[in-house]
């Protein structure tokens, strides 16, 4: 089960912050990301909210394939890791984030 969610331009994904961190919070799973300009594929596992203009999210590259010795091998080798907003999504570039759960109606409940 999923939920879109449109962003027009990548710099708009600053208002969709509270958004996301509910969805984190209430169980959601992972975020599919796609856009136009920014042809980068990418999940969002996750999301820190700072003071300012200080927000982070923890990406995944979905091209990852095989078994890891562990998770600090998949940081290093950069197939996943904390980016600032800014820096993960072009602010030209239009986004639309598939927000997964596990039911429909848990996830209606996070984004109400």
């Amino acid at each position: 089960q999923g939920r879109l969610c449109h962003v027009p331009r990548g710099a708009g994904l600053h208002g969709e912050l509270e958004k996301l961190y509910s969805h984190f919070a209430g169980g959601g799973g992972p975020v599919m990301v796609g856009g136009d300009a920014d042809a980068r594929s990418k999940a969002l596992l996750g999301i820190c909210i700072g003071s300012g203009t200080e927000d982070y999210v923890l990406v995944l590259d979905p091209h990852y394939w095989g078994t890891p010795k562990s998770p600090s091998e998949l940081q290093a080798a950069g197939w996943v890791g904390w980016q600032e907003v800014t820096a993960a999504f072009d602010p030209n570039s239009f986004y639309n984030l598939c927000l997964t759960s596990l039911s429909s109606q848990q996830q209606q409940h996070t984004l109400d």
